[in-house]
C-alpha cells in the first residue's frame, strides 16, 4: 500500500518538483560517456509568469547536452520570487545563426528541419519553492551569433496562454551556447 501511495504522489506530482538545485548536478553518471556539460555564458531572462516578474541577471543552473539532446535550465530572481525557464532541444547541433521559428503546444513548428524546442516554466516565491509550473503554449526560437567565435546565442520567447479571461504569459531567456 505505502508503495503504490508513493508512486502515485511521484506521478501526479509537478515536473518543476523534480528539478531543485542540486538534483541531478553531475549528469556524467545519470547518462554516461556521451553526455557532456554545456558550456554556457550571458543568461538573460525577461517577463513574467506565475506572479513573478524579471528583468535580466539570470543563472545557468544545469546545462548538458546527450546524442543532440541538450537542456538549459536558466532561472532569476525578481519582483515576487524566482522563474525557472528549462529549455529542451532535441537536435542543437543543427541549430543555425539566422534561425527563427516558433514551435506551439502541440508540437507544430514552421519546418521539420527545425530542432524540437520546449520549455517548461516554474515560478514561486524562492527558488525551488514553485507555485506556478506548466509547459509553454508557445515557443519562439531566434538563433544569433554570439559574442565569440564557435558560439551562438539561443533567444527563446516562452508564452502561456491565458485562461478563463486572465491574460497570457510570457518570458524571453536567452543564452550563450557553445557550438559543436
Amino acid at each position: 500500500m505505502r508503495l503504490s501511495l508513493t508512486l502515485a504522489l511521484l506521478i501526479a506530482a509537478p515536473a518543476c518538483v523534480f528539478d531543485y538545485p542540486g538534483w541531478g548536478d553531475d549528469y556524467d553518471d545519470d547518462w554516461g560517456s556521451s553526455s557532456s556539460n554545456l558550456t554556457t555564458s550571458d543568461p538573460d531572462m525577461n517577463g513574467g509568469v506565475g506572479g513573478v516578474t524579471v528583468a535580466g541577471d539570470a543563472w545557468v543552473n544545469t546545462a548538458y547536452s546527450y546524442d543532440g539532446y541538450a537542456h538549459i535550465d536558466l532561472r532569476a530572481r525578481g519582483r515576487g520570487g524566482v522563474i525557472m525557464q528549462a529549455i529542451d532541444i532535441d537536435g542543437i547541433e543543427r541549430l543555425r545563426v539566422g534561425d527563427s521559428y516558433t514551435v506551439d503546444s502541440i508540437g507544430r513548428y514552421d519546418d521539420d528541419a527545425y530542432p524540437y524546442v520546449s520549455v517548461l516554466g516554474c515560478s514561486g516565491p524562492s527558488d525551488g519553492n514553485w507555485d506556478f509550473d506548466s509547459t509553454a503554449d508557445e515557443v519562439i526560437v531566434q538563433v544569433d551569433p554570439g559574442p565569440i567565435a564557435n558560439t551562438i546565442q539561443i533567444n527563446v520567447t516562452a508564452r502561456w496562454d491565458g485562461y478563463y479571461g486572465e491574460p497570457s504569459q510570457t518570458v524571453q531567456g536567452s543564452v550563450v551556447v557553445e557550438t559543436y
